[in-house]
C-alpha cells in the first residue's frame, strides 16, 4: 500500500476564514469566499479539538487506517505507529467496531470518517468536560470507488493533491451521512440549522453578531454551558467550506473575551 498518496487523497480540503486572514491575525474586510445567495448552506458548529481521519479500505473484508488532519499514525496491523495527540488510542475500539460492519453499509473502496476528538488533554477542554473525558463528532464522510482509487494510485502525488484541491473528493450528503452515523452509533458535530447565503452578514461587526445565536457548544461531554469555538458553514457538496471563529473576530474588533 502506498501510504503517502493514501493520506494525501484522503485529506480534508482545507477550510478558510469567511472574511480573509491578515497581519497579526486580524481579519480583513474581504471575504475568501462569495457564498452564493441563493444557495442554501449547512452551518455546525466548530467543535474545539484535534481533526482526525478513520480510513477504511473496502475489498473483500475492510482494512483500516487512522491519521490526524495531514499525517497516517495508524494502520491496522501495527504497520504504522504514532501515538501523536492520543488520536490513535481513542479510535482504535471504533475502528475495529466500525471496519466489522463497513461491509454492510459501504460498497468496496475507501471510506474516509472525518471527525473531531477533542476534551482530554486537549487546550479546550474545559469547555466541554470537567473530567478530562475525551470525545469524538463526526463532521463528514467521504467515499473513493475502488475504480477512482486505482487511478488516482497511478497518479503523482502532486496531481493527488491537485485533484483533491479542486474538488474531486465525493462526500456523503446530509442523508447519508447521517444514516452512517446512526448505523455505527457516532455522534456527529452539533447542527444549527441551514441558511441561505444572503441571510449571512459580510461586515465583520454584523458577522460576529450574527454568530451570537451559535456561542454555547452543544457538544458538552459531561457539562454544559461551554463556549464554542466557533461555526462552519459548508455547501451540501463540499465545493464551498468557510470557518468562522469567535476568537478570531473578538481579536479583530478589540473585543475582550470574558
Amino acid at each position: 500500500m502506498d501510504y503517502d498518496k493514501l493520506n494525501s487523497m484522503t485529506k480534508y480540503p482545507e477550510i478558510k476564514t469567511y472574511h480573509k486572514m491578515g497581519d497579526k491575525g486580524r481579519l480583513q474586510s474581504e471575504l475568501s469566499i462569495n457564498l452564493d445567495p441563493d444557495k442554501l448552506y449547512h452551518v455546525s458548529e466548530k467543535v474545539d479539538g484535534t481533526n482526525t481521519r478513520k480510513i477504511f479500505i473496502r475489498s473483500y473484508d475492510c482494512d483500516y487506517v487512522i491519521g490526524s488532519r495531514e499525517e497516517l499514525l495508524y494502520a491496522k496491523g501495527d504497520r504504522i505507529i504514532n501515538p501523536s495527540l492520543d488520536i490513535v488510542g481513542n479510535s482504535l475500539k471504533d475502528c475495529e467496531r466500525i471496519s466489522t460492519g463497513v461491509p454492510k453499509h459501504v460498497p468496496k473502496g475507501i471510506c474516509t470518517v472525518f471527525s473531531e476528538l477533542y476534551g482530554g488533554k486537549l487546550p479546550a477542554t474545559k469547555q466541554y468536560t470537567d473530567s478530562k473525558a475525551y470525545a469524538f463528532r463526526v463532521f463528514d464522510v467521504m467515499y473513493i470507488d475502488p475504480i477512482q482509487y486505482i487511478t488516482l494510485l497511478k497518479m503523482q502525488r502532486e496531481k493527488i493533491a491537485n485533484w483533491r484541491d479542486n474538488g474531486g473528493q465525493s462526500f456523503f450528503n446530509t442523508d447519508e451521512r447521517s444514516e452512517f452515523c446512526k448505523s455505527f452509533n457516532l455522534e456527529k458535530v452539533p447542527f444549527c440549522g441551514n441558511i441561505y447565503g444572503r441571510e449571512i452578514p459580510t461586515d465583520i461587526k454584523e458577522t460576529y453578531e450574527f454568530m451570537h445565536e451559535f456561542k454555547t457548544t452543544k457538544a458538552g461531554i459531561n457539562c454544559e454551558g461551554g463556549r464554542a469555538e466557533g461555526i462552519v458553514i459548508r455547501s451540501d457538496d463540499r465545493k464551498e467550506i468557510v470557518k468562522l471563529r469567535f476568537e478570531d473576530y473578538e481579536r479583530t474588533l478589540g473585543i475582550k473575551r470574558k
